[in-house]
Protein backbone atom coordinates (compact mmCIF):
# COMPACT_ATOMS: atom_id res chain seq x y z
CA UNK A 1 0.00 0.00 0.00
CA UNK A 2 3.19 2.59 1.06
CA UNK A 3 4.59 1.68 -2.83
CA UNK A 4 1.35 2.09 -4.23
CA UNK A 5 0.51 5.61 -2.68
CA UNK A 6 4.64 6.58 -3.30
CA UNK A 7 3.66 5.48 -7.19
CA UNK A 8 0.49 7.66 -6.96
CA UNK A 9 2.07 10.76 -6.24
CA UNK A 10 4.92 10.37 -8.41
CA UNK A 11 2.38 10.28 -11.48
CA UNK A 12 0.26 13.36 -10.31
CA UNK A 13 3.37 15.47 -9.68
CA UNK A 14 4.19 14.45 -13.33
CA UNK A 15 1.12 15.63 -14.56
CA UNK A 16 1.15 18.59 -12.19
CA UNK A 17 1.84 20.67 -15.74
CA UNK A 18 -1.05 19.86 -17.80
CA UNK A 19 -3.42 20.19 -15.13
CA UNK A 20 -2.23 23.99 -14.35
CA UNK A 21 -2.76 24.49 -18.21
CA UNK A 22 -6.39 23.03 -17.29
CA UNK A 23 -6.33 19.54 -18.69
CA UNK A 24 -7.69 17.23 -16.16
CA UNK A 25 -6.25 13.38 -16.46
CA UNK A 26 -8.75 11.00 -15.10
CA UNK A 27 -6.37 8.70 -14.40
CA UNK A 28 -4.61 11.02 -11.84
CA UNK A 29 -7.95 12.29 -10.66
CA UNK A 30 -8.96 8.51 -9.93
CA UNK A 31 -5.69 8.18 -8.27
CA UNK A 32 -5.83 11.14 -5.88
CA UNK A 33 -9.65 10.14 -5.30
CA UNK A 34 -8.08 6.34 -3.95
CA UNK A 35 -5.43 8.95 -1.77
CA UNK A 36 -8.35 10.33 -0.35
CA UNK A 37 -9.99 7.52 0.87
CA UNK A 38 -7.46 5.61 1.59
CA UNK A 39 -6.34 8.34 4.16
CA UNK A 40 -10.02 8.47 5.51
CA UNK A 41 -9.86 4.73 6.10
CA UNK A 42 -6.74 5.11 8.07
CA UNK A 43 -8.51 7.89 10.31
CA UNK A 44 -11.55 5.93 10.80
CA UNK A 45 -9.45 2.81 11.41
CA UNK A 46 -7.01 4.64 14.28
CA UNK A 47 -10.44 6.03 15.70
CA UNK A 48 -11.85 3.01 16.14
CA UNK A 49 -9.03 1.27 17.79
CA UNK A 50 -8.68 4.26 20.19
CA UNK A 51 -12.56 3.23 21.08
CA UNK A 52 -11.58 -0.58 21.09
CA UNK A 53 -8.99 -0.17 23.59
CA UNK A 54 -10.61 2.58 25.61
CA UNK A 55 -13.83 -0.17 26.26
CA UNK A 56 -11.30 -3.07 26.95
CA UNK A 57 -9.73 -1.27 29.55
CA UNK A 58 -12.61 -0.31 31.35
CA UNK A 59 -14.55 -3.21 31.12
CA UNK A 60 -11.12 -5.09 32.28
CA UNK A 61 -10.75 -2.74 35.28
CA UNK A 62 -14.17 -2.72 36.47
CA UNK A 63 -14.81 -4.07 39.93
CA UNK A 64 -18.27 -5.41 38.97
CA UNK A 65 -18.91 -8.57 37.51
CA UNK A 66 -20.05 -7.90 34.27
CA UNK A 67 -21.42 -10.29 31.28
CA UNK A 68 -22.60 -9.08 27.55
CA UNK A 69 -24.94 -11.25 25.80
CA UNK A 70 -26.96 -10.98 22.09
CA UNK A 71 -30.76 -10.20 22.62
CA UNK A 72 -31.94 -12.79 20.02
CA UNK A 73 -30.08 -15.85 20.86
CA UNK A 74 -29.04 -15.00 25.02
CA UNK A 75 -25.32 -15.97 24.37
CA UNK A 76 -22.59 -14.58 25.90
CA UNK A 77 -20.08 -12.64 23.64
CA UNK A 78 -18.37 -10.88 26.53
CA UNK A 79 -17.51 -11.93 29.97
CA UNK A 80 -14.93 -9.40 32.27
CA UNK A 81 -12.18 -10.87 34.61
CA UNK A 82 -14.18 -9.55 37.61
CA UNK A 83 -17.88 -11.95 36.14
CA UNK A 84 -15.39 -14.75 35.60
CA UNK A 85 -13.86 -14.76 39.02
CA UNK A 86 -17.67 -14.49 40.72
CA UNK A 87 -18.43 -17.34 38.70
CA UNK A 88 -15.45 -19.48 39.23
CA UNK A 89 -15.64 -19.93 35.40
CA UNK A 90 -12.91 -19.32 32.82
CA UNK A 91 -13.72 -16.97 30.26
CA UNK A 92 -13.00 -19.36 27.23
CA UNK A 93 -15.96 -21.26 28.64
CA UNK A 94 -18.80 -18.80 29.12
CA UNK A 95 -17.76 -17.52 25.68
CA UNK A 96 -20.49 -18.59 23.62
CA UNK A 97 -22.74 -20.31 26.29
CA UNK A 98 -26.15 -19.62 26.68
CA UNK A 99 -26.57 -16.92 29.74
CA UNK A 100 -28.84 -19.40 31.07
CA UNK A 101 -26.31 -21.58 32.01
CA UNK A 102 -25.31 -19.31 34.77
CA UNK A 103 -28.56 -19.23 37.05
CA UNK A 104 -30.66 -22.08 38.48
CA UNK A 105 -33.78 -23.45 37.30
CA UNK A 106 -35.55 -21.25 39.72
CA UNK A 107 -33.52 -17.96 38.06
CA UNK A 108 -34.62 -18.76 34.97
CA UNK A 109 -38.31 -17.30 34.77
CA UNK A 110 -37.14 -14.06 36.82
CA UNK A 111 -33.77 -13.21 33.90
CA UNK A 112 -35.98 -13.58 31.22
CA UNK A 113 -39.15 -11.84 32.70
CA UNK A 114 -36.65 -8.91 33.58
CA UNK A 115 -35.07 -8.91 29.44
CA UNK A 116 -38.14 -9.40 28.62
CA UNK A 117 -39.73 -6.20 30.38
CA UNK A 118 -36.19 -4.19 28.93
CA UNK A 119 -37.45 -5.21 25.40
CA UNK A 120 -40.61 -3.84 26.06
CA UNK A 121 -39.44 -0.46 27.70
CA UNK A 122 -39.06 -0.95 31.33
CA UNK A 123 -36.55 1.56 33.63
CA UNK A 124 -33.10 -0.98 34.26
CA UNK A 125 -33.35 -1.94 38.23
CA UNK A 126 -32.02 -4.48 40.44
CA UNK A 127 -34.02 -7.66 41.59
CA UNK A 128 -32.36 -10.64 43.06
CA UNK A 129 -31.09 -13.66 41.54
CA UNK A 130 -30.91 -17.37 42.10
CA UNK A 131 -27.61 -18.75 40.42
CA UNK A 132 -26.80 -22.15 39.09
CA UNK A 133 -24.77 -22.68 42.23
CA UNK A 134 -27.69 -22.07 44.48
CA UNK A 135 -26.61 -18.80 45.71
CA UNK A 136 -28.76 -15.70 45.11
CA UNK A 137 -27.29 -12.46 43.84
CA UNK A 138 -28.11 -8.90 43.78
CA UNK A 139 -28.23 -8.37 39.55
CA UNK A 140 -28.97 -5.27 37.36
CA UNK A 141 -30.17 -5.77 33.25
CA UNK A 142 -29.94 -2.91 30.93
CA UNK A 143 -30.27 -2.55 27.04
CA UNK A 144 -28.60 -0.99 24.42
CA UNK A 145 -28.32 -1.51 20.79
CA UNK A 146 -25.17 -1.91 18.50
CA UNK A 147 -25.13 -1.98 14.78
CA UNK A 148 -28.47 -2.25 14.98
CA UNK A 149 -28.55 -5.37 17.38
CA UNK A 150 -30.26 -4.99 20.99
CA UNK A 151 -27.31 -6.39 23.40
CA UNK A 152 -28.23 -6.80 27.02
CA UNK A 153 -25.14 -5.71 29.87
CA UNK A 154 -26.04 -7.77 33.04
CA UNK A 155 -24.46 -6.66 36.48
CA UNK A 156 -23.63 -9.26 39.09
CA UNK A 157 -23.95 -8.33 42.74
CA UNK A 158 -24.65 -5.16 41.55
CA UNK A 159 -25.50 -2.68 45.00
CA UNK A 160 -28.52 -3.00 46.31
CA UNK A 161 -30.82 0.40 45.45
CA UNK A 162 -28.72 0.78 42.34
CA UNK A 163 -32.46 1.93 40.63
CA UNK A 164 -33.61 5.30 39.19
CA UNK A 165 -32.26 7.57 41.71
CA UNK A 166 -28.57 5.65 42.23
CA UNK A 167 -28.93 6.45 38.39
CA UNK A 168 -29.11 9.97 38.31
CA UNK A 169 -26.59 10.08 41.36
CA UNK A 170 -24.35 8.24 38.59
CA UNK A 171 -25.16 10.57 35.81
CA UNK A 172 -24.15 13.43 38.73
CA UNK A 173 -20.96 12.16 39.20
CA UNK A 174 -20.65 11.56 35.53
CA UNK A 175 -21.47 15.53 34.82
CA UNK A 176 -18.98 16.24 37.53
CA UNK A 177 -16.39 14.58 35.71
CA UNK A 178 -16.47 16.08 32.83
CA UNK A 179 -16.54 20.01 34.78
CA UNK A 180 -13.16 18.46 35.70
CA UNK A 181 -11.97 17.75 32.66
CA UNK A 182 -13.49 20.58 30.27
CA UNK A 183 -12.80 23.51 33.30
CA UNK A 184 -10.59 26.17 31.92
CA UNK A 185 -8.97 26.65 35.05
CA UNK A 186 -5.85 24.02 35.91
CA UNK A 187 -7.13 21.59 38.34
CA UNK A 188 -5.18 18.40 39.89
CA UNK A 189 -5.19 15.72 41.99
CA UNK A 190 -2.66 14.39 44.29
CA UNK A 191 -1.69 12.10 46.60
CA UNK A 192 -0.98 12.91 50.31
CA UNK A 193 2.72 13.71 49.12
CA UNK A 194 2.28 15.91 45.80
CA UNK A 195 2.47 12.80 42.85
CA UNK A 196 -0.08 13.29 40.12
CA UNK A 197 -2.73 11.30 40.15
CA UNK A 198 -5.17 12.76 37.44
CA UNK A 199 -4.55 16.56 35.72
CA UNK A 200 -7.07 18.07 32.93
CA UNK A 201 -6.21 19.30 29.51
CA UNK A 202 -6.09 23.23 30.87
CA UNK A 203 -3.09 21.82 33.48
CA UNK A 204 -1.27 20.36 30.65
CA UNK A 205 -1.54 23.31 28.42
CA UNK A 206 -0.26 25.37 30.71
CA UNK A 207 2.85 23.68 31.82
CA UNK A 208 2.91 22.85 28.10
CA UNK A 209 2.93 18.65 28.12
CA UNK A 210 0.96 17.12 25.85
CA UNK A 211 -0.64 14.27 27.31
CA UNK A 212 -1.87 13.44 31.19
CA UNK A 213 0.03 10.02 30.73
CA UNK A 214 3.71 12.39 31.27
CA UNK A 215 2.14 13.84 34.00
CA UNK A 216 0.79 10.94 35.80
CA UNK A 217 3.04 10.05 39.06
CA UNK A 218 5.32 12.77 38.79
CA UNK A 219 5.35 15.48 42.04
CA UNK A 220 3.55 19.05 41.42
CA UNK A 221 6.24 20.72 42.65
CA UNK A 222 7.89 19.92 39.19
CA UNK A 223 6.29 23.04 37.74
CA UNK A 224 4.95 24.90 40.87
CA UNK A 225 6.41 27.67 42.96
CA UNK A 226 8.77 30.54 42.75
CA UNK A 227 11.42 27.99 44.66
CA UNK A 228 11.35 24.08 45.37
CA UNK A 229 9.58 25.04 49.07
CA UNK A 230 5.86 25.98 47.63
CA UNK A 231 4.70 22.36 47.10
CA UNK A 232 5.94 21.48 50.52
CA UNK A 233 3.90 24.91 52.16
CA UNK A 234 0.53 23.91 50.33
CA UNK A 235 0.36 20.37 51.26
CA UNK A 236 1.77 20.84 55.01
CA UNK A 237 -0.95 23.81 55.08
CA UNK A 238 -3.86 21.38 53.80
CA UNK A 239 -2.54 18.95 56.28
CA UNK A 240 -3.81 21.51 59.02
CA UNK A 241 -6.19 23.35 57.66
CA UNK A 242 -7.78 20.50 55.32
CA UNK A 243 -8.47 24.27 52.69
CA UNK A 244 -6.61 26.34 51.45
CA UNK A 245 -7.74 29.61 49.31
CA UNK A 246 -5.51 32.22 46.86
CA UNK A 247 -2.31 31.18 47.21
CA UNK A 248 -0.20 33.11 44.73
CA UNK A 249 3.05 31.58 43.17
CA UNK A 250 4.70 30.77 39.54
CA UNK A 251 4.12 28.13 37.75
CA UNK A 252 6.78 27.03 35.33
CA UNK A 253 6.42 25.02 32.08
CA UNK A 254 8.33 23.00 30.48
CA UNK A 255 10.02 24.96 28.12
CA UNK A 256 10.72 27.57 31.09
CA UNK A 257 7.68 30.23 30.91
CA UNK A 258 6.74 31.58 34.00
CA UNK A 259 2.84 32.25 35.01
CA UNK A 260 1.56 33.74 37.69
CA UNK A 261 -1.00 31.80 39.09
CA UNK A 262 -3.26 31.37 41.90
CA UNK A 263 -4.22 28.36 43.68
CA UNK A 264 -6.91 27.09 46.06
CA UNK A 265 -6.51 23.48 47.22
CA UNK A 266 -8.65 20.93 49.62
CA UNK A 267 -7.75 17.58 51.04
CA UNK A 268 -10.00 15.13 50.15
CA UNK A 269 -10.53 12.24 52.08
CA UNK A 270 -8.35 10.97 55.72
CA UNK A 271 -5.04 9.55 56.13
CA UNK A 272 -2.42 8.39 53.70
CA UNK A 273 -5.06 7.08 50.77
CA UNK A 274 -6.36 10.51 50.76
CA UNK A 275 -6.08 12.86 48.00
CA UNK A 276 -5.16 16.75 47.65
CA UNK A 277 -6.98 18.72 45.29
CA UNK A 278 -5.49 21.83 43.26
CA UNK A 279 -7.58 24.53 41.48
CA UNK A 280 -4.59 26.73 39.25
CA UNK A 281 -5.73 29.53 37.72
CA UNK A 282 -3.72 32.09 35.48
CA UNK A 283 -3.89 35.60 36.60
CA UNK A 284 -1.26 37.16 34.76
CA UNK A 285 -3.82 39.39 32.61
CA UNK A 286 -5.52 39.92 35.49
CA UNK A 287 -6.29 43.80 36.07
CA UNK A 288 -5.21 45.23 39.74
CA UNK A 289 -8.14 45.76 42.12
CA UNK A 290 -6.97 48.98 42.77
CA UNK A 291 -4.70 51.28 41.77
CA UNK A 292 -3.14 51.96 45.00
CA UNK A 293 -2.29 48.21 46.26
CA UNK A 294 1.12 47.73 46.04
CA UNK A 295 1.78 44.62 44.45
CA UNK A 296 2.66 41.38 46.49
CA UNK A 297 2.02 43.40 49.66
CA UNK A 298 -0.10 42.43 52.54
CA UNK A 299 -3.21 43.51 53.69
CA UNK A 300 -2.28 43.61 57.35
CA UNK A 301 0.40 42.41 59.47
CA UNK A 302 -1.23 39.08 60.19
CA UNK A 303 -0.67 37.98 56.45
CA UNK A 304 3.13 38.05 56.71
CA UNK A 305 3.48 34.83 58.02
CA UNK A 306 1.49 33.39 54.93
CA UNK A 307 4.13 35.03 52.30
CA UNK A 308 7.04 32.67 54.30
CA UNK A 309 8.35 29.82 51.71
CA UNK A 310 6.58 32.19 48.82
CA UNK A 311 9.26 34.97 48.20
CA UNK A 312 12.72 35.52 50.34
CA UNK A 313 13.07 36.72 54.11
CA UNK A 314 14.96 40.04 53.26
CA UNK A 315 11.72 40.89 50.93
CA UNK A 316 9.61 40.02 53.49
CA UNK A 317 11.19 42.47 56.10
CA UNK A 318 11.36 45.30 53.25
CA UNK A 319 7.21 44.89 52.71
CA UNK A 320 6.92 44.87 56.42
CA UNK A 321 8.98 48.76 57.10
CA UNK A 322 6.84 49.49 53.65
CA UNK A 323 3.52 48.41 55.10
CA UNK A 324 4.17 49.88 58.65
CA UNK A 325 5.15 53.37 57.03
CA UNK A 326 1.91 53.27 54.99
CA UNK A 327 -0.39 52.08 58.17
CA UNK A 328 1.18 54.80 59.95
CA UNK A 329 0.47 57.62 57.13
CA UNK A 330 -2.73 56.48 57.12
CA UNK A 331 -3.37 56.45 60.86
CA UNK A 332 -2.33 60.20 60.61
CA UNK A 333 -4.50 61.48 57.93
CA UNK A 334 -7.39 59.96 59.51
CA UNK A 335 -6.59 61.67 63.19
CA UNK A 336 -5.93 64.84 60.82
CA UNK A 337 -9.09 64.48 58.45
CA UNK A 338 -6.96 64.67 55.59
CA UNK A 339 -4.64 67.64 56.99
CA UNK A 340 -1.64 66.96 55.12
CA UNK A 341 0.53 69.58 56.48
CA UNK A 342 -0.91 68.42 60.19
CA UNK A 343 -0.40 64.99 59.52
CA UNK A 344 3.54 65.67 58.66
CA UNK A 345 4.12 67.52 62.14
CA UNK A 346 2.17 64.19 63.84
CA UNK A 347 4.73 62.02 62.28
CA UNK A 348 7.18 64.15 62.75
CA UNK A 349 8.31 64.76 58.72
CA UNK A 350 8.37 67.73 56.42
CA UNK A 351 6.06 68.21 54.09
CA UNK A 352 8.06 67.36 51.17
CA UNK A 353 9.03 63.88 53.04
CA UNK A 354 5.78 63.26 53.51
CA UNK A 355 4.95 63.95 49.89
CA UNK A 356 7.44 61.60 48.61
CA UNK A 357 6.54 59.13 50.99
CA UNK A 358 2.72 59.41 49.44
CA UNK A 359 3.81 59.65 45.71
CA UNK A 360 5.76 56.38 46.50
CA UNK A 361 2.90 54.56 47.96
CA UNK A 362 0.56 55.94 45.21
CA UNK A 363 -1.46 57.58 48.10
CA UNK A 364 -1.03 60.88 46.31
CA UNK A 365 -4.61 61.81 44.76
CA UNK A 366 -4.55 62.88 41.17
CA UNK A 367 -3.92 66.88 40.62
CA UNK A 368 -2.77 67.20 44.43
CA UNK A 369 -1.02 70.20 44.46
CA UNK A 370 2.67 69.74 46.31
CA UNK A 371 4.48 72.06 48.33
CA UNK A 372 7.19 74.26 46.59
Amino acid sequence: MVGMAKNTRAVIRSQGAEQGRGVVDPAADAQRRLLDAQASIDRDYARLRELETRYRYLLHSSSDAILLFDAPTRRIFEANPAACQRLAISAAALIGSSIMTIVGSSGEATLTKRLDGLVAGADADTFSLVMSDGSSVTAMASLFRQDGVPVFLLYLDAPTGRSKAHAREGASDSRFVDYFRASPDATVLTDRSGKIVQANGAFLELVQIPTERQVRGASLGRWLGRTSVDLGVLVTNLRQRNAIKLFATHLRAEHGTLTEVEISAVALGEGEDGLLGFAIRDVGRRLPSSASARDDLPKSVSQLTELVGRMPMKDIVGNTAGLIEQMCIRAALDLTRDNRVAAAELLGLSRQSLYVKLRRYEMLDAGASEPE
